[in-house]
């Protein structure tokens, strides 16, 4: 995703906010509304004005079942990236463990970014188990992911490393990557993987890598 205005933005939404009343009442466009803001706070990592949705959201995923999960999705995608992960790991919990076989991408982007929230939190033999399981089920699908296997293995393979030892094998992970094909890239959809390790390199912010890595993209556009 590449915008150069980030203001233009802000004041597309200011100008929804002003739509006649009789839309703002109307479900349908106050729902889809509430997920653009999520989707976009939640992808650009502007914690600060997604949080501030997150009692509206919490009220309308337990009212609205045909799109709570992606609403609770993009809740959990901000918890996670300020830095809330117990918190993120209860909205993917109830994804993975409650929701069927229609919202599949969603769940399995759940529990890859719930696996990281666990590693996040220490839990290294949680990890190791939830991504061994969930990489032998990818990897028996007939059109694998390849990046995602990829990803999933490496950050197993971390939880087998003193933490003096994990820096190297992100890097390590960080390269393997780079050499995979732009095209094939399907995970960086729903999880910014790249700003992730970087942020865990740094050991700064995942939200402050985040904004950094989008500002720097789109101003060569």
């Amino acid at each position: 995703m590449f915008i150069r205005d980030f203001e233009a933005v802000d004041r597309l939404f200011a100008k929804m906010n002003q739509l006649p009343q009789k839309l703002l009442d109307d479900a349908y466009y106050s729902i889809r509304i509430l997920m653009l803001k999520l989707d976009w706070y939640a992808t650009t990592a502007d914690t600060k004005q997604g949080l501030q949705l997150l009692d509206t959201a919490k009220e309308v995923a337990q009212l609205d079942s045909k799109y709570k999960y992606f609403i609770q999705f993009n809740m959990a995608r901000l918890l996670f990236i300020n830095g809330d992960h117990a918190a993120a790991i209860d909205g993917l919990d109830h994804i993975v463990e409650t929701s069927d076989n229609n919202f599949y991408a969603l769940r399995k982007s759940s529990e890859i970014i719930r696996i990281c929230a666990f590693y996040e939190q220490g839990e290294y033999l949680l990890v190791e188990s939830l991504a061994r399981s969930l990489y032998r089920r990818l990897h028996k699908q007939q059109t694998p992911d390849k990046i995602t296997l990829l990803f999933i293995k490496g950050i197993q393979n971390l939880t087998t490393q003193l933490p003096q030892n994990q820096p190297a094998q992100l890097i390590k992970l960080q390269r393997a990557l780079a050499q995979c094909p732009p095209e094939e890239d399907h995970l960086s959809s729903y999880f910014d993987y790249q700003s992730w390790i970087n942020a865990k390199l740094q050991n700064r912010p995942l939200a402050t890598v985040i904004r950094e890595k989008i500002e720097a993209e789109s101003a060569q556009f």
